[in-house]
């Protein structure tokens, strides 16, 4: 009975804290666009009948809240840089981080910053995100980007959250 009853406490210590941290996203978390560097192919073709309610993508993204067709592009030319990327001798955790992401296509679902060298010194971010097919228009990744609450500083995050509502204009 005593390891039934430490593994109940885990789980819900795991619950406590997975609440927490979504609670503190929520609360704190900036709403970015984030462009798609790779996702998984199914993401095109729409949910599946059996399986997971999401699949993963990589994206990149900005703090700077711009939402335009322009910005998206730029996002896509810091995507082109990674091609070929490899980390410096000596680099930091997140350069680190990211080089094995691309190599390995293994997620990493914190954001990482990438380096200097790529963009100038300006704040581009990187992560995996869970990509969930009931927040996609039409149930199926068409677009180039999504919507995602994510934290940066202190315990990273990043949440897919859905497409903010245009206010339609009245017609006079």
């Amino acid at each position: 009975m005593g390891l039934f009853a430490a593994a109940v406490g885990a789980v819900a210590a795991f619950g406590v804290w997975f609440w927490q941290q979504s609670a503190r996203l929520t609360a704190y978390g900036e709403d970015v666009v984030a462009a798609i560097m790779m996702a998984n192919d199914a993401l095109a073709f729409g949910k599946p009948r059996r399986g997971a309610d999401y699949r993963p993508a990589q994206v990149v993204f900005t703090l700077d809240g711009d939402t335009s067709d322009g910005h998206i592009g730029m996002l896509q030319e810091y995507m082109k840089r990674l091609s070929d990327f490899e980390p410096d001798e000596g680099a930091g955790f997140d350069e680190r981080v990211i080089g094995q992401v691309l190599r390995t296509h293994i997620p990493y679902s914190a954001p990482l910053r990438f380096p200097d060298r790529l963009t100038g010194g300006a704040e581009v971010y990187t992560a995996s995100v869970n990509v969930y097919w009931d927040l996609l228009p039409g149930g199926r990744l068409t677009l180039p980007y999504i919507h995602c609450r994510v934290l940066v500083e202190g315990r990273r995050d990043i949440r897919m959250i859905a497409s903010p509502k245009r206010k339609r204009s009245k017609k006079r």
